[in-house]
């Protein structure tokens, strides 16, 4: 199983970064709803788990950072770096460069 683990720094509130974080996780539903089996969200809105079609993965906002973690299937493992170089793009999109 491939594994990816990105830590991208915010320079913005726990509450903002964790509306920018859920933009970019309902437009991954919204666009790859068919590989999704399920999608947990926390009471706090500040962690959601999800499974799906050869993955599964969290996504946690604390005050000072975005933090994902995905397990790739065998399957998937060819597409790692694609997934990451994705997951990346998004973060900077909605953040901005990494902050220091």
């Amino acid at each position: 199983m491939a594994a990816i683990d990105i830590r991208y720094p915010h320079n913005t509130t726990q509450a903002d970064a964790r509306d920018r974080a859920k933009r970019i996780i309902d437009r991954f539903i919204e666009r790859r709803r068919e590989h999704i089996k399920t999608v947990d969200w926390s009471a706090d809105g500040n962690r959601v788990e999800a499974d799906g079609r050869g993955f599964n993965g969290v996504f946690l906002v604390t005050d000072a950072k975005v933090v994902i973690t995905m397990k790739l299937s065998f399957l998937l493992k060819p597409m790692k770096n694609r997934i990451e170089t994705g997951l990346l793009k998004k973060l900077q999109e909605e953040f901005g460069p990494r902050a220091a």
